[in-house]
């Protein structure tokens, strides 16, 4: 039977930015006070372990800022790296978390709203490593995550669903390997 030992010399972090597209419907009948932003931008902060030449892990917080809303995700990603010891990289990956939407300003003046909505989160990352240094490299990735925040805004006699159901991000940042 063969037993695995953690090194520390196979641990990570990341840091990046991006933009990201948060998909927004209106089930419903009430008219909100102006179009709701879609498009901004990200920050993504990442702690991984290499478990193989192949396989990363890591812990993944990424904050989402538009001018309506706040998203901040925590999740867990696994990624499997196609070529081993190359100066570029694929990946895919596949990311389970928790994502916590924050209204910033309210969808209409009513007080009845909803202002905080919490969401499983399941995704899927495509992206490339390219090796600057033996330790620091370049990551450039696209990740889709989808999500169900539902917000009920409530205009007697009306009422509607503002549903966020899925977050398309593409991020450009730096990995260093300890």
């Amino acid at each position: 039977m063969a037993t695995y030992t953690f090194r520390l010399s196979n641990t990570f972090v990341a840091v990046s930015v991006g933009y990201s597209n948060l998909n927004v419907r209106n089930k419903g009948t009430v008219s909100l006070n102006e179009k709701l932003n879609e498009s901004s931008n990200n920050f993504n902060v990442e702690l991984g372990y290499k478990y193989s030449n192949k396989i990363d892990v890591s812990l993944n917080y990424k904050r989402v800022n538009q001018n309506d809303v706040g998203l901040d995700n925590l999740y867990a990603s696994l990624k499997y790296k196609f070529i081993e010891n190359k100066d570029l990289n694929p990946y895919l990956g596949l990311n389970l978390g928790y994502s916590q939407l924050s209204w910033d300003k309210s969808p209409i003046n009513t007080q009845n709203n909803d202002v905080e909505s919490g969401s499983f989160l399941i995704g899927t990352t495509i992206g490339a490593l390219y090796k600057l240094t033996n330790n620091l490299s370049l990551d450039l990735n696209y990740q889709i995550d989808y999500m169900r925040h539902k917000t009920i805004v409530e205009k007697y006699p009306k009422s509607s669903e503002l549903i966020h159901d899925y977050l398309q991000s593409v991020n450009l940042g730096l990995r260093y390997s300890f």
